[in-house]
């Protein structure tokens, strides 16, 4: 994969450009070795000069080696400071190809870094699966156990029954069905008393039915009259035990 470089030049910035076109500029004098660059897999810009190869590719050689020169008089380190080993492996290794293996050490600890931040996102996401694992696992144990636990269709039924509110309900009904017949009862056995007290001299035609307060009446009258009373005591019957129920609460 080609590498592309971008430079600048009186505070513009110009590319990207290839390698060859890098040379090719070198070479016409056009990007000195102080001017800065930055290829596309770095982050910082750098002098020109520190591309690997590029003043060697040129021929400007004697140009790189005064920059070097200059650099290492700018920071103060003469060729004495020099140590003898270090000017013998300088000497056998080009300025270029120290250039290439720093390069190459930064490309490795890059690389390092990279497969480290990748080897630790990894575990992360290893982590946070075997905590989402386990919770569907609990969730579904709980779903098991409660299962497990819902009583059946018989013991709700019974429930349902028994319950406060059906207990409560029948109690109400029970009452106003006991007032109800209770009514009945008083006014059919009142009818029957009235007609012996007046029995009917003509044993052929039976005696109208007399209903209390009301007086005599027809037969269906009476009935009619007999389901209010009635309702209206079964009404009355649920409101009592309505009252009570609220007097039991409190």
């Amino acid at each position: 994969m080609s590498t592309f470089y971008r430079y600048r030049l009186h505070d513009a910035e110009y590319g990207p450009v290839g390698f060859r076109e890098l040379v090719r500029l070198v070479r016409d004098g056009t990007i000195s070795t102080d001017d800065p660059v930055i290829a596309d897999w770095e982050d910082e810009w750098h002098p020109a000069a520190e591309v690997v190869g590029l003043f060697h590719m040129a021929g400007r050689k004697d140009v790189l080696e005064k920059w070097e020169a200059e650099r290492r008089a700018r920071q103060g380190i003469s060729e004495e400071d020099v140590p003898e080993e270090a000017t013998e492996a300088a000497s056998d290794e080009p300025s270029w190809q120290r250039r290439f293996r720093e390069v190459q050490q930064e490309q490795h600890a890059r690389e390092a870094e990279r497969r480290r931040e990748q080897e630790f996102e990894l575990a992360g996401r290893r982590t946070a699966a075997g905590i989402a694992d386990s919770i569907a696992a609990a969730e579904d144990r709980l779903d098991q156990r409660d299962a497990a636990r819902q009583p059946g269709r018989l013991q709700l039924m019974r429930e349902s029954l028994f319950s406060a509110s059906a207990l409560h309900a029948l109690f109400r009904w029970g009452m106003a069905f006991i007032a109800a017949n209770m009514a009945a009862f008083a006014v059919l056995n009142w009818t029957e008393t009235e007609a012996l007290r007046f029995p009917e001299r003509t044993a052929r035609t039976p005696p109208p039915p007399v209903f209390p307060i009301w007086g005599e009446c027809s037969q269906a009258e009476y009935l009619f009259l007999l389901m209010d009373t009635m309702l209206a005591a079964g009404l009355i019957g649920y409101g009592i035990a309505r009252v009570l129920e609220l007097f039991a609460d409190d």
